[in-house]
């Protein structure tokens, strides 16, 4: 076909379909490369999300470091359970006191009248010679008593000791004055007691120290508690104030060196090197490498220059 041999119409139309054809086939290619951009970015997008690891941290604050000593030990009374007796024979006529009553020194417990063996009418007042709780009545009212026969038996309860053992080598890292907190076994209410005696000779046949502690002898603080009990004893062996403190499992080692990688503020980690200075199965006290307001992780394992995701 002859396009110069056609007419102006005819021209027009071929020349529109070709223009129109160039269009469509630049639409289609744009619009392929279009989506393949888009494709293209989110698989970036996916990859570099893929690439950051996954981290917890914790920013740096001042805290308190301890470690304690834990013993099992035996609650008793300084004094020990105290036996009140007859001062005569004759009749128990009067008893003022029942099981769980508390009494104070002084306080009459029962009256004994001895009239009718032969003896001057008189009442003998029973009274109890400490402060303390009854806890025995064996006698009941108008039963013959014989003189120096246990009517009541009180124990004390302000003067609780509790008196333990530990190992040669832990007795070295306690000192008398330690604060102490303690469990009576089977029960979750915490006590208070001081370290006041350290044995100053080591058993031979155990090679153990004798302690002895002194409970508190507030009235909160005594509740509960019961001479001859056993009790789990958290004696303080060692407390750091204004400490900067990490999981133990948060340092890790590279070239022999103790590390632990802080985030900065583009969630980049750096290894940073640290010292520590005093650690137990569960924390570490950090005295260089990191100071306060550092952002440290404690879970996850970055490399140095990572990109992390905080959780």
């Amino acid at each position: 076909m002859d396009f110069k041999k056609l007419d102006f119409f005819k021209k027009m139309t071929i020349i529109m379909t070709a223009l129109s054809a160039v269009i469509v086939v630049c639409f289609v290619i744009s619009f392929v490369s279009n989506i393949n951009s888009r494709k293209a970015k989110a698989k970036n997008k996916n990859a570099n999300l893929e690439s950051l690891v996954n981290v917890s941290v914790k920013e740096m604050n001042l805290e308190t470091y301890s470690e304690s000593l834990v013993v099992n030990g035996e609650l008793s009374t300084l004094s020990g359970t105290v036996n009140v007796t007859a001062p005569v024979t004759g009749y128990l006529r009067k008893n003022s006191v029942r099981l769980g009553d508390n009494v104070k020194a002084g306080d009459v417990l029962g009256v004994i009248d001895a009239s009718d063996i032969g003896l001057s009418y008189k009442e003998s007042n029973i009274t109890s010679p400490i402060d303390g709780i009854v806890t025995s009545v064996p006698s009941t009212i108008n039963s013959k008593v014989a003189l120096s026969s246990v009517l009541y038996t009180i124990e004390p309860e302000s003067d609780f000791v509790i008196t333990c053992e530990v190992s040669e080598s832990d007795a070295n890292t306690i000192e008398v004055g330690t604060a102490a907190i303690f469990y009576v076994l089977g029960s979750d209410e915490q006590h208070h007691a001081v370290l006041r005696y350290i044995a100053p000779v080591i058993s031979t046949a155990t090679r153990t120290v004798k302690l002895e502690l002194e409970v508190n002898n507030d009235e909160g603080n005594l509740k509960g508690l019961r001479s001859g009990s056993y009790v789990n004893i958290s004696l303080a062996k060692l407390t750091i104030e204004n400490a900067l403190v990490l999981p133990v499992n948060s340092i890790r080692s590279f070239m022999q060196k103790d590390v632990v990688y802080v985030i900065d503020k583009d969630n980049i980690a750096h290894r940073v090197d640290v010292e520590v200075a005093q650690s137990n199965e569960s924390s570490a006290v950090i005295t260089s490498g990191i100071k306060v307001g550092d952002v440290v992780v404690v879970q996850g394992t970055p490399q140095d220059g990572d990109k992390v995701q905080i959780l």
